[in-house]
């Protein structure tokens, strides 16, 4: 009996010693995957320049969570092809054309979306930019009607030049109200408006009403100065 108690005794489970070898193979296999861990968290971090084309451009990058992949172990890479391919479209984006909203046919659409009529109209601005100084300096007139002869001339030709260039641009239009659409358009109509208001109605006003010089309507230096206003379309 005594021997089995001693034989059961050295059956009975014992703490096992790792050899050494062991040990280092086990401390080299850790390491080895702490710089692993370290490479991809490096590969990962944002750099400058992608913290500014994600500033720049933030909807690449809102559905990049669809374009993550994952490994055995769970790392999170993202698809370098499918990022490629949205800022590819974003700045491949196409540019602001008002011509879209135009008639496909038609000579108002050839004349405003003509190359040469577009520098005729920059000339003509251009030079009415030049014209207003000269106004300024050399008429004293408080209203057009009252204005000498060749002031007049170059007030009603800037007038009827701009006001067809409106009209061209509103018929060129498939659906008008698309006018409302275009920033530039709305703008250059309110202009247009307050140029036929000063150079037209209102001579037709003084005109009717019988009042000259510096009487009926009173002194329209206000409307002259609105002119000004024209310069921003350069």
């Amino acid at each position: 009996m005594a021997e089995d108690q001693e034989s059961n005794v050295g059956d009975s489970p014992r703490s096992v010693t790792t050899p050494p070898h062991k040990l280092a193979e086990r401390e080299a296999a850790e390491a080895e995957a702490r710089a692993e861990r370290n490479r991809i968290r490096q590969s990962r971090r944002p750099s400058l320049s992608g913290a500014l084309l994600h500033a720049m451009m933030p909807e690449t990058f809102e559905d990049e969570d669809d374009d993550k992949e994952r490994v055995g172990d769970g790392t999170v890479f993202l698809d370098a092809e499918a990022m490629k391919e949205k800022v590819r479209k974003n700045l491949l984006k196409e540019t602001y054309d008002v011509s879209k909203y135009y008639k496909t046919t038609g000579v108002w659409r050839t004349i405003a979306t003509s190359p040469l009529f577009e520098k005729i109209t920059l000339c003509v601005i251009a030079f009415n930019a030049v014209w207003i100084g000269v106004d300024t300096d050399w008429n004293d007139a408080d209203i057009l009607l009252d204005a000498s002869p060749a002031f007049q001339i170059a007030e009603h030709s800037f007038c009827l030049f701009f006001s067809f260039e409106w009209f061209s641009r509103f018929m060129s239009f498939a659906d008008k109200r698309n006018g409302l659409r275009d920033a530039w358009f709305v703008f250059d109509s309110s202009l247009v408006f307050m140029m036929v208001m000063e150079t037209w109605m209102l001579t037709v006003v003084m005109l009717l009403s019988g009042a000259g010089g510096g009487g009926g309507l009173g002194n329209a230096s206000i409307l002259r100065m609105a002119r000004l206003a024209r310069l921003s379309r350069m």
